[in-house]
């Protein structure tokens, strides 16, 4: 589903991991920034012995489950809403358990995140060496989100949109791990809303409503329908179809997928809907679009 310029990108941030490896993840690139998202299964390159990233990789738990060790040491399950965030070339092993991990991780290419930690005047000898685990402040996960929604599109128009986003989630960050008193005062972000995002990029492949959605945040629908509209800036099921797209969207860019495959893979009933969907959304039918992609 990958191709080649966005393999080797991948390959920068995150070291040789192979597009077999990552056949459960959802990737979402700029730069010198990644989100990688588990979706149907684990990331069998964290699973490899002793691997690293040239990156610094952050995980951000959206459950209480998931484990691995890093540089010989056992490391618990993160809590919902922390993270650990880990220095380039430590070695590390996620260990593989009978439920599709959920979590998010971001990896941050050391020339994007040094220079912002420099600002804070913070000691750059144990951001380098030190696994960190702490609470994300309230903006993290929100910007995480807009980047997801924001690099489905990339191009000229919002390069410059995600690259102030990378910047804003690099600052995030670093606030988190030295600056924890200086909190937003805006409402935190309510993990239950993490876990039906996980959901809904887990089953973007099957029929799915809103009361799917809502069951797997253990909210009611009504309360669940106004806290992920305020905190995401759109309807579940908006957010739903835009994924749903996103995923069309690196579909098209392989030859090897028909139009019913992808309209199948990505949740829409026929490919009339998938089509017009896309039309609507894109002002370009998906034929033209992966016409374009060629030339």
């Amino acid at each position: 589903m990958y191709h080649q310029p966005q393999i080797r990108q991948i390959q920068r941030l995150l070291g040789p991991a192979t597009e077999e490896q990552l056949r459960f993840i959802d990737t979402f690139l700029f730069e010198d920034i990644a989100i990688f998202l588990p979706v149907a299964g684990p990331c069998y390159y964290a699973l490899s012995e002793d691997h690293v990233h040239p990156s610094y990789m952050v995980i951000y738990s959206f459950t209480k489950k998931g484990k691995g060790w890093v540089k010989g040491i056992a490391q618990d399950a993160l809590n919902p809403g922390d993270f650990l965030i880990m220095p380039p070339n430590i070695k590390h092993q996620e260990i593989e358990e009978s439920e599709t991990p959920r979590y998010l991780a971001v990896c941050i290419m050391p020339e994007l995140i040094e220079p912002i930690a420099h600002e804070y005047e913070i000691n750059m000898d144990q951001l380098r060496s030190d696994i960190i685990t702490t609470k994300a402040n309230s903006q993290f996960l929100p910007l995480c989100w807009q980047f997801i929604a924001e690099s489905g599109s990339w191009n000229q128009c919002n390069k410059s949109l995600l690259k102030a986003i990378s910047i804003q989630i690099c600052h995030s960050i670093i606030r988190s791990l030295f600056q924890p008193s200086k909190q937003s005062n805006q409402t935190q972000w309510r993990p239950e809303i993490g876990q039906s995002v996980a959901f809904i990029h887990s089953h973007l492949h099957e029929k799915i409503g809103l009361r799917d959605i809502a069951n797997a945040a253990h909210m009611s629908i009504s309360n669940f329908s106004r806290c992920f509209k305020k905190e995401m800036e759109q309807t579940p099921i908006e957010y739903l179809l835009e994924q749903r797209l996103y995923k069309a969207k690196s579909m098209l860019l392989s030859d090897q997928f028909a139009m019913t495959d992808i309209a199948t893979s990505c949740g829409f009933n026929t490919v009339s809907y998938f089509s017009s969907s896309f039309r609507k959304q894109n002002s370009i039918s998906p034929e033209k679009y992966r016409q374009r992609l060629k030339k």
